[in-house]
């Protein structure tokens, strides 16, 4: 939809920030995993880049442990338990 209407994806958080979506939660959260998942995604590309390929399997599962773990602290913060 941003493509489409020529809205750079950079300015995503502009567009999560902004005064008319303040009730609109589920824009925002959808927002902010497009944020998440592109910041991720520049992270995991740049790591397995400069993993030496027997290393590899491991370096995903680590990867993959500290974006799906979820600790205590951080559902409670969230609101979660």
């Amino acid at each position: 939809m941003f493509h489409s209407h020529g809205v750079n994806m950079r300015y995503l958080g502009y567009v999560e920030r902004h005064e008319l979506l303040k009730d609109a939660i589920e824009v925002k959260i959808c927002l902010q995993r497009a944020v998440l998942v592109r910041c991720l995604k520049r992270i995991f590309r740049n790591a397995l880049r400069e993993i030496n390929p027997l290393h590899l399997s491991t370096t995903i599962a680590h990867m993959l442990n500290c974006l799906f773990a979820r600790s205590a602290q951080i559902a409670q913060l969230v609101g979660i338990e």
